[in-house]
């Protein structure tokens, strides 16, 4: 039978009793909608019984990262965060602008302006031309 089941716990309650443990390989729906949840069980099971048809498994597909983010996650501090941004941004060529920091910034909640303000105050960077940042 299928179950719905809140992910970020770690385990929950088979309907027999036996204890489960949850893991990210086995969600095969995910939605952040109690209703469409319930209803999306409901039909699985009665396909499972012989009635109805499963519907299609459909998964929440989860929000693109930038591959830097990780790195700039893994910094203790902030000025080292700032620090692997500008040093990741750099590595493709030697300058990077606002354009390039954009999805950075916006998965961290931040404006590239912002983020770009606090790298030039701290001595980080410096405008090598208009718009256009490389690391000091």
């Amino acid at each position: 039978m299928a179950k719905g089941v809140e992910t970020r716990r770690k385990t929950t309650t088979c309907h027999c009793g036996r204890e489960i443990k949850v893991h990210k390989r086995n969600v095969k729906y995910q939605t952040d909608s109690p209703i469409e949840l319930a209803q999306t069980v409901a039909e699985v099971n009665a396909a499972l019984r012989g009635g109805g048809t499963r519907p299609p498994s459909r998964r929440a597909s989860a929000p693109s990262r930038p591959p830097i983010l990780d790195k700039v996650m893994a910094a203790k501090t902030p000025a080292d965060r700032l620090r692997t941004i500008a040093e990741e941004l750099t590595k493709k060529s030697k300058e990077f602008g606002a354009d390039d920091l954009k999805p950075i910034a916006l998965s961290m909640g931040k404006t590239p302006d912002a983020i770009l303000k606090t790298m030039l105050e701290n001595g980080l960077i410096y405008e090598s031309s208009q718009g256009r940042y490389r690391l000091v």
